[in-house]
């Protein structure tokens, strides 16, 4: 353990004065404190010095004992004496000097530290010179966006995240912030999406369509939530274009099935309904909704014949529109998806998409695809009755705008 002169001359280094040797506030210091620690410090005063004024920045008075910065230097030498040698308490210094002056987080976020990610926390204080200083300003932000006693578990879970180094995560998490502060400065929710989960996606989001690039639209379908890309667009088309749902969905737009009839082009008549529907129930009482020289279904009727009508008690009907109709419906999708007239990244910290509006002759379409197991894919195209208000929903995880 170190003598009182020791103790005594490491605090006034440090800009606390004790009155005296004798004063008690010396015995813990005393019974406590490693050579190896002072030996570090000593060589680190001017930095040790900013950490504690970080804490307590109140004016240093020479020779006049000041209680709040003697426990501002007390909690840091605590912290840096748990090193045990001179390299590891330099290696805390480095910790503390991230942590409060670098980050500019409070006291409790290094107190707060989980064992377990000290290793973490010490690499990113020693790759932290190796971020440009915008990227620096970025990453500031992002951690400070946090309560302090989380702050540091947050950024060890991020750097973390498989698939880089810790660098290249903190780079990819101030690349992200960045374009997040630029989209909704001083919105408390802003990071909110950026998480261990969404940092891989977000990232290959940013590489393939950075903040203001133009969008080119969706290469493919991707499974979206149905596990592959073809029952994903069976589904989405069966629901879209025939009303035809997997379970009972409250709030759909009546008017969608006939704005994509329109849309597609999409012509039944009487004659094909009786060649594909099944014997029971019987679709007589829908005649008079075909008319025409060809007895045909119009866009008008479309919404009361599949109101009326049961689909999925004609499966040979519903084949005959699927065969017929479903591959304009997945190629008029992509193609909308190329000129959208708005297109956004969004995430909600589970999931990362790219989405947007197409105004048509026949509505407003929402478009929406999302990044799964690294590629992006188009997971939906739909006509939204309000797309305001479906935009406006979407801007609420806005990351970055795409052109």
């Amino acid at each position: 353990m170190i003598s009182s002169t020791s103790a005594y001359m490491l605090l006034r280094s440090l800009g606390v004065y004790i009155p005296n040797l004798q004063d008690a506030r010396m015995n813990a210091m005393v019974n406590h404190y490693q050579p190896a620690m002072v030996t570090a410090v000593n060589g680190q005063t001017d930095r040790v010095r900013a950490c504690i004024s970080s804490i307590e920045p109140g004016q240093i008075v020479p020779d006049v004992f000041s209680q709040p910065r003697f426990n501002a230097a007390k909690r840091i030498l605590d912290f840096i004496n748990l090193g045990g040698t001179t390299i590891a308490a330099r290696e805390r210094i480095n910790v503390v000097e991230l942590v409060l002056v670098h980050l500019q987080l409070s006291v409790n976020a290094f107190t707060a530290l989980r064992v377990g990610d000290y290793p973490t926390i010490l690499q990113v204080s020693q790759d932290w010179p190796n971020l440009l200083p915008a990227e620096q300003a970025a990453l500031r932000d992002y951690v400070r966006s946090r309560a302090a006693a989380n702050a540091l578990r947050n950024l060890a879970d991020m750097s973390n995240v498989d698939g880089a180094s810790i660098l290249g995560n903190l780079k990819a998490i101030a690349q992200i912030s960045a374009a997040v502060n630029a989209v909704r400065p001083g919105d408390d929710q802003r990071f909110s999406g950026i998480t261990p989960t969404s940092l891989r996606d977000l990232g290959t989001l940013h590489g393939a369509h950075p903040p203001n690039a133009r969008f080119p639209g969706f290469a493919a379908w991707g499974p979206g939530d149905h596990q592959a890309p073809d029952r994903n667009i069976r589904w989405h088309f069966l629901k879209h274009v025939l009303g035809i749902l997997e379970e009972d969905v409250e709030g759909e737009d009546p008017n969608e099935q006939a704005e994509w009839w329109q849309t597609l082009g999409i012509q039944l008549t009487w004659a094909q309904v009786q060649q594909h529907a099944s014997s029971h129930p019987p679709l007589a009482p829908q005649q008079p909704l075909f008319y025409g020289p060809n007895n045909l279904l119009t866009i008008a009727n479309v919404p009361l014949f599949l109101s009326q009508v049961t689909l999925t008690d004609h499966p040979r009907l519903v084949n005959y529109l699927t065969v017929t109709y479903e591959p304009a419906y997945r190629d008029r999708a992509i193609q909308a998806s190329r000129t959208m007239d708005e297109v956004l990244v969004q995430s909600n910290g589970n999931k990362t998409f790219v989405c947007g509006r197409k105004t048509v002759p026949a509505g407003d379409q929402f478009i929406i695809g999302r990044v799964v197991n690294g590629v992006l894919g188009l997971s939906s195209c739909y006509f939204a009755a309000n797309i305001h208000q479906k935009m406006a929903g979407a801007r609420a995880n806005l990351v970055w705008d795409l052109v």
